[in-house]
């Protein structure tokens, strides 16, 4: 059974070639779905920002939205913000405060499931009292909604992905960017995205670490609760250009899923 998602699958060995096999060379709905009856069971739950929240310039805005059908939570097979004149790609990612034009701003977010767009607006005040409507869990003396000392991090992505197996043969390129922090302990962690053929979306988890120099850490794409991580190693120094490459090979039954790329990151 096919479902749709970055990083989607299906049950059975090797669930994380679904996004590349089936997407490649079957239809990208779920079998025997009825677009007209997803319609009407789709409901959209922006959870991250609240309608008429109060950032101030330094914040971090996260935004993260939950895509239900019947109740259940499913994945998107593409979610895109756009945020003022911004446009952020991901069911969870953010944007920077600093980025967007002091007053209201437009939020609206764009999500396909079944062949079919939903979408769900809200505004949004910058340089307001910093009231987001909710409590971060971090002091930090002005409520950036990062920790002092920790630097933010963004940046382009440029992958290529194989496959070959049951599904046939495949290879094609995988743009997209990444978002990050590293803290003062030197913990790295955020968000990477990738489109994949020109249509297909790949999201992504980072972990890892920074120190003396260097970078480490995992892509980590989840299936049916199932992780799968592809580490990458690189450079990069406080504040400086943080750059990263990787090559994995997954294989099981016969079949064979290589991921290879890199990314470039600076601060902002």
């Amino acid at each position: 059974m096919l479902r749709v998602g970055g990083f989607a699958g299906y049950h059975g060995p090797m669930r994380f070639l679904l996004p590349l096999a089936p997407l490649m060379f079957v239809s990208c709905a779920t079998e025997g779905e009825d677009p007209a009856a997803a319609a009407e069971a789709v409901v959209l739950v922006v959870k991250s920002p609240e309608d008429g929240a109060d950032y101030a310039e330094g914040d971090t805005i996260d935004l993260q939205v939950q895509v239900k059908v019947g109740g259940k939570l499913v994945d998107a097979r593409s979610v895109v913000w756009t945020v003022g004149e911004l446009t952020e790609r991901g069911a969870t990612t953010f944007v920077e405060a600093s980025r967007l034009d002091a007053g209201k701003v437009d939020v609206s977010v764009d999500v396909s499931y079944g062949g079919n767009q939903y979408n769900e607006k809200l505004s949004i005040t910058i340089g307001g009292g910093g009231d987001t409507g909710k409590d971060t869990g971090k002091d930090t003396g002005n409520d950036t909604g990062t920790t002092p000392g920790t630097i933010t991090y963004t940046g382009t992505m440029a992958s290529h992905i194989w496959y070959d197996g049951e599904y046939g043969s495949f290879d094609g390129d995988c743009p997209g960017t990444v978002d990050f922090t590293i803290d003062e302990a030197g913990t790295l962690s955020g968000t990477g995205w990738c489109l994949l053929d020109g249509e297909y979306d790949f999201y992504y988890t980072l972990e890892g670490v920074q120190g003396r120099g260097e970078i480490s850490g995992s892509l980590i794409a989840e299936s049916d609760g199932t992780e799968y991580r592809t580490p990458f190693t690189g450079t990069g120094t406080d504040g400086s250009t943080q750059e990263a490459a990787w090559d994995k090979t997954f294989n099981d039954s016969g079949e064979r899923l290589r991921i290879a790329g890199t990314f470039v990151a600076d601060p902002i």
